[in-house]
Formats: C-alpha cells, sequence, structure tokens
C-alpha cells in the first residue's frame, strides 16, 4: 500500500495531464497513487489515463461523472472515497508538479493541520516550452534572470518568487510567515480531517469559490491549523484565459460566513 495519494482535478486537458504525469515520474518520493478527478472529460482523456495506467509506473484510479456543467467539489468527494490512503494532495491538470513536490507534502506533514503551496503563473510563452524533455531534464524547475525580467512585463509570468526553492532553516522561517492560505491546485491533509467536514460542499456548481475557500473556510472554524510550503512544495501553472467567478457562488459563500458551520449537509455523505 503506497503512503500517500495525489488527486488530480481533470476536465479535457490531455497536453497538461500527459505533461504532469511525466513530471510524476522524476518525484524523489515515489511511494504514492494518483486518482484522477474527472469532471467528465472526453475520450481522449480516457484514452490517456489508459495508457498510463498500463505503463505501471505508478497506481493509477480514474474517477470521474458525467459532465453536466463545472462540479469540481463533487467530482473531489468522489476521488476522496477512491483514495487508498489516509493523507491526499490536492493539484490541478494543468499545474505542473517539482519534482520534490510530493516529498515535500509528505514529509511535513502534521496531524489536523492543512499544508499550503503556491505556483508560479507561466505565460503563453514559457508554457509553450514546457515539454516533456524539458521535464524530464528538470530543465523547467530553473528559474533564470530572463523568467525575472520578464516577469514586470505586462503579459509575462507572475508569481516567479514562488519557484524560488529554499532549503535552509532560515528561509523556511521567513517564507512561512506569509499569509497562509489554500491554492486549491496545491495543498495537502490527512483524509480524516476531510472526513471529520464531510468533504466539499456540492452545492456549489459552476466555478469560483466552491472549492478552495470555502474548504479553507470550514477548516478554519473547525479549528484545523495551517502550514505553508511556499517555496518548498513548488508547481507551475500553464497558461489558459482567465475564468470569472460565479454570482451565485460569491453569494452562497457570504451566507456560509453567517452560519459558520464547518460541517457541510452536501459532502462526502448526504445529509439533506
Amino acid at each position: 500500500m503506497q503512503k500517500c495519494s495525489l488527486v488530480i482535478a481533470a476536465y479535457n486537458q490531455e497536453k497538461e495531464l500527459e505533461l504532469v504525469f511525466h513530471a510524476l515520474t522524476i518525484q524523489t518520493f515515489t511511494d504514492f497513487e494518483v486518482v484522477i478527478a474527472d469532471d467528465g472529460s472526453g475520450i481522449e482523456t480516457d484514452k490517456l489515463i489508459k495508457k498510463w495506467k498500463t505503463r505501471n509506473v505508478f497506481p493509477v484510479n480514474h474517477v470521474k461523472h458525467e459532465h453536466v456543467g463545472f462540479r469540481v467539489a463533487a467530482i473531489h468527494n468522489k476521488a476522496v472515497t477512491a483514495c487508498s490512503t489516509d493523507y491526499i494532495i490536492f493539484i490541478d491538470a494543468d499545474c505542473i508538479p517539482h519534482s520534490d513536490l510530493i516529498k515535500k507534502h509528505y514529509t511535513m506533514r502534521e496531524e489536523n493541520h492543512v499544508l499550503c503551496g503556491r505556483r508560479v503563473d507561466l505565460n503563453k510563452k514559457y508554457s509553450d516550452k514546457m515539454t516533456k524533455e524539458s521535464i524530464l531534464s528538470k530543465e523547467y524547475e530553473k528559474i533564470g534572470l530572463h523568467h525575472i525580467i520578464d516577469s514586470f512585463k505586462k503579459n509575462g509570468p507572475k508569481g516567479i518568487e514562488f519557484g524560488w526553492k529554499f532549503n535552509t532553516d532560515i528561509f523556511k522561517k521567513l517564507s512561512g510567515k506569509k499569509d497562509i492560505r489554500i491554492l486549491g491546485s496545491n495543498f495537502s491533509l490527512h483524509k480524516s480531517l476531510i472526513e471529520k467536514l464531510n468533504g466539499f460542499d456540492e452545492n456549489f456548481t459552476g466555478y469560483g469559490y466552491g472549492f478552495d475557500s470555502e474548504f479553507e473556510l470550514r477548516l478554519r472554524i473547525y479549528g484545523a491549523k495551517f502550514k505553508s510550503l511556499r517555496n518548498h512544495a513548488i508547481q507551475y501553472h500553464l497558461y489558459h484565459k482567465k475564468r470569472f467567478t460565479e454570482k451565485k457562488n460569491e453569494e452562497y459563500f457570504e451566507q456560509m460566513k453567517i452560519n459558520r458551520e464547518y460541517f457541510c449537509k452536501n459532502g462526502l455523505v448526504k445529509v439533506i
């Protein structure tokens, strides 16, 4: 049995997911399983996942439901149920993990803690340069002066500072003092902690607030602690057009702030 589970949220992202799979082959920590949280992708995604299953590089479990709109909370609940370990790391299919990402999440884990990493937001120029070869050679992990210069441009990459890997104790302390918040594509916690909150609230459908902000709020109400993995658990977010938050989710989220309940009724178990 593996020591931790990596849940990858995906929807019709074959090119991006293939790159993520290649990045998983060079992880410095290898005792993990992969669970694809598929929000109703087409047949091409099915073929890609089947191909990687047959390679037996790491265990792959494909969890999928019908696509009737953006239902990331629901598919994540199904993925959590499918995880065979009690420690779960969450990423997205368009976020390429650094070769140490799984190692950092697993070795820095603590009971009743949520570990929060960050990501470098690549622009189209650098996203187009992300290839199987650049990943396997680990070229993609290098942050150079040209990246820093480009980051000051209007359409340049953002969050370059999150790509600097700190290993010394003094830098760990400095990076951990920043505001610690969940980023839905880079966080981890024990499965048992997720279960105490009854998972993710499936009343959220459509893009925005339904996954990370709302879940973070309930974790804080419950009393979970938050730990920064900034500059430790690093990933590289491939470029895509900006999505917009749906108004109904914002309104529901504001109501949850008032209710102050950590246990959601429409989650892993349906109690409504």
